[in-house]
């Protein structure tokens, strides 16, 4: 991303492939009808099949009630902040967030590298050498840099932080949220057994319906957020 306000996307597979939109101005819709800021011929996106804005400097994907859902990085999605290397997939089309020299700059920040290391690990596309330019190849082969491992990189499943600018209400909510999710997950944990023979732990049945009932809770947190009234 150029700015908080801009976005560059680029389409790496579908029935557009091969488009670049460089420093698009916030909002940006993406669907099938020209209205659209980027309008796909794909058949399987819907006609406003979803949209990217900003909101306190962060980039955000929200999905627009589209009827093949939206997908970021493999996972289905309603609404997720996105970063330079994100890949956005609609219908079969595949988006990747971001110039190449920004996804160098995460994948430096990611692997504690410097930009020459970086840009020899430089991801365009899914884990396959036909989305990558050749003279990449060609280096990447010398040094023998795996694209699948910048893949990882990029695309793990890392805790994310906590919002920022929350009121003290929120706070206090936000608080009392995460001390329910504590306590039922401790009372869960210290009920665990060990047998000693295998070294597996388990759970009793009661144990493990409450546990099923906290993952139903946390679904429906993320159901009430990703669907705002």
């Amino acid at each position: 991303m150029n700015s908080n306000s801009s976005i560059t996307l680029r389409i790496i597979d579908g029935a557009d492939k091969g488009q670049d939109f460089s420093s698009l101005s916030l909002p940006v819709s993406i669907g099938r009808e020209g209205q659209n800021t980027i309008r796909l011929h794909d058949e399987k996106v819907s006609r406003y099949h979803c949209k990217i804005q900003e909101d306190r400097g962060k980039l955000v994907l929200a999905d627009i009630d589209s009827t093949n859902g939206t997908l970021l990085n493999g996972q289905t999605v309603h609404i997720a902040p996105i970063q330079p290397g994100d890949l956005i997939s609609v219908g079969q089309t595949l988006l990747i967030v971001g110039s190449r020299e920004e996804i160098v700059c995460r994948l430096a920040g990611l692997e504690g590298a410097n930009l020459k290391d970086a840009a020899l690990r430089l991801l365009v596309g899914e884990n396959s050498l036909e989305y990558l330019p050749k003279p990449l190849i060609d280096e990447m082969e010398i040094y023998s840099y795996d694209v699948t491992d910048a893949l990882k990189r990029l695309h793990c499943i890392q805790p994310p932080g906590l919002p920022k600018e929350l009121s003290l209400a929120q706070r206090a909510e936000l608080v009392d949220i995460f001390l329910y999710l504590q306590l039922r997950m401790r009372m869960v944990i210290e009920k665990a057994g060990k047998d000693e023979d295998t070294d597996r732990f388990f759970l009793a049945q009661k144990e493990w319906q409450c546990l099923l009932d906290l993952f139903t809770r946390l679904n429906d947190y993320y159901s009430n957020l990703s669907h705002p009234e």
